[in-house]
């Protein structure tokens, strides 16, 4: 097992810690598939795992709290039986290009749900931003078909 690592500077002192997992969860119905390859990547690499919650800007408040809701419950259904995995949940309220951009400078990979019969009619999909933004490798997931849609 060969885990990445990146020199990073804290008060001044190098030190040599792990390059993160970023996990992109997006309340679609990919969180949880991305949320436990993430997860799954980071236990392999011992490496931490970073969950970016993007709720959309649109969103009210109630809505908003259900989504970030969701994503969490994802996210630690994903942590659960790996107690060890540290984690850092962070909550993105627009476009997540620019916290891909800045997270991925000392990540080992991001990992993002894609669909692309749904995400190529709009434009470029996340998946396709995040590709063009990260530093680090990008994984796709694919966002599972929901029997009743």
């Amino acid at each position: 097992m060969t885990t990445t690592l990146r020199d990073t500077h804290r008060f001044g002192y190098p030190s040599r810690q792990p390059a993160e997992v970023v996990a992109v969860l997006v309340d679609d119905g990919s969180a949880r598939a991305v949320a436990s390859v993430a997860v799954q990547e980071a236990v392999g690499r011992d490496a931490p795992v970073r969950f970016l919650q993007v709720v959309p800007t649109y969103h009210h408040d109630e809505g908003s709290g259900l989504a970030e809701d969701r994503m969490f419950r994802a996210a630690l259904l994903a942590l659960h039986g790996h107690p060890r995995t540290h984690s850092v949940f962070e909550v993105v309220r627009s476009d997540p290009t620019a916290a891909v951009r800045t997270r991925s400078r000392d990540a080992a990979l991001v990992v993002v749900g894609v669909d692309e019969e749904r995400d190529v009619p709009e434009g470029p999909s996340l998946a396709n931003r995040c590709r063009t933004v990260a530093s680090c490798p990008v994984q796709t997931v694919p966002i599972p078909i929901d029997p009743f849609g």
